[in-house]
């Protein structure tokens, strides 16, 4: 099963979990469960998702001491008076139930990314106090749209430099959203934003910057390597002068003056106060991070299919390998044994996708890790390095 396991996509591993039991006018109904493995391609979530979830959304509210409150919400427009009540009684279950599926596949699956975050971040990183809430509310329309919201707190998401919080980093490799995906940045109490990126599609809410409570890039959008990025300081340090605020476009591009209107009645008001959110759609959670790099989306939706073209000349066998199967050829071809560092080095992936890579394949059992200093020595089963001496004393 091929993975794209960037860190910079961090808002994805919940969509599937969702899906699974949020009650749909579909075939799925609360209490089913739809495993990651069931997920393969970003089309076949997309129609998914358009199915039994209206949106997805993302906010990250950003303290002083750079920890970030990370909230997931779903939302779904409910129908009728069957499926208000469908809903209500999903939400009842959830909300009495601590170990509930959803919530325990969030927790452990948010802990892992935060794990693997802290190995590839020069910053002590943890994740705690999880919460979890569901039930029927009304937007301003007065329709019924039944939410699903899960937060917790990632302590070390933000890097404090001096007396500024800069985030942005953690988005390694790049990120990418879909046509019905927002991510929303945050100021917390006493903060307020200096800097962002990228500054053409990102808004943020106020007149100027520095005014604004926060910051929403809507999609499809990829993004560059670690964006999209803020900056921010304590209200009273600010240098006006330093300020970059402009442009503050509708990241939509639409001529319509009030850039919500796209989705009003679905998530205006859902946390009973005017918050923009985020929007993320992915074929996981955590673990299929979205498309691993912008190039190999963009090739899998502009490269002819073999039926379109006898001419074009025959695939390389290692693109028709899974990246475990990739992986498991490069170790064999080394003896067994490979430092991490090389394995991104061969494949060309980013640092934070061959770490998750890897620690899913150590789960499951395929190798071994070994940390020696600030290397891990990756290594099949058989081939691990001698307790004693130097892990490759023997190249």
């Amino acid at each position: 099963m091929e993975r794209s396991l960037g860190i910079g996509l961090v808002v994805i591993l919940l969509i599937v979990g969702t899906l699974g039991v949020i009650p749909a006018t579909g075939s799925v109904t609360a209490g089913e469960h739809v495993s990651t493995s069931e997920v393969e391609t970003d089309s076949q979530l997309s129609a998914a998702q358009s199915e039994e979830v209206d949106n997805e959304q993302f906010k990250l509210t950003i303290h002083e001491n750079g920890t970030v409150q990370w909230t997931f919400q779903t939302n779904r427009h409910l129908d009728d008076d069957e499926e208000v009540e469908q809903f209500e009684t999903f939400a009842a279950e959830f909300n009495d139930d601590e170990d509930h599926q959803l919530f325990a596949d969030f927790r452990d699956q948010a802990e892992a990314l935060v794990r693997n975050a802290d190995d590839e971040l020069d910053r002590e990183m943890a994740a705690r106090q999880f919460e979890r809430e569901a039930g029927v509310e009304t937007d301003t329309q007065g329709n019924s749209v039944g939410v699903v919201r899960m937060s917790f707190y990632w302590e070390g998401f933000g890097d404090q430099q001096d007396d500024r919080v800069v985030v942005g980093d953690i988005y390694e490799g790049g990120h990418y959203i879909g046509e019905d995906q927002w991510i929303v940045f945050e100021a917390g109490d006493g903060l307020v934003f200096t800097e962002y990126e990228p500054r053409e599609t990102g808004e943020y809410s106020g007149s100027e910057l520095t005014d604004s409570d926060s910051i929403t890039w809507k999609g499809e959008e990829v993004f560059s390597d670690n964006q999209p990025r803020a900056v921010l300081q304590p209200a009273d340090a600010v240098d006006e002068s330093e300020v970059n605020g402009e442009p503050n476009a509708n990241p939509n591009g639409s001529e319509d003056d009030d850039p919500w209107m796209l989705f009003t009645g679905i998530i205006v008001l859902v946390l009973g106060i005017g918050i923009i959110v985020a929007w993320r759609r992915d074929a996981t959670v955590f673990e299929r991070l979205v498309p691993a790099n912008t190039a190999e989306q963009s090739r899998d939706s502009t490269e002819p299919s073999a039926s379109e073209s006898t001419d074009d000349p025959a695939v390389p066998d290692e693109e028709l390998l899974t990246d475990e199967a990739r992986v498991r050829s490069l170790l064999e071809e080394n003896g067994g044994r490979m430092k991490q560092v090389r394995i991104v080095e061969e494949t060309g992936w980013s640092k934070s996708k061959v770490s998750m890579l890897l620690s899913d394949m150590e789960d499951e059992g395929e190798l071994s890790k070994l940390r020696v200093g600030r290397e891990n020595i990756i290594s099949l089963d058989g081939h691990e390095p001698e307790a004693a001496g130097s892990p490759f004393d023997d190249e």
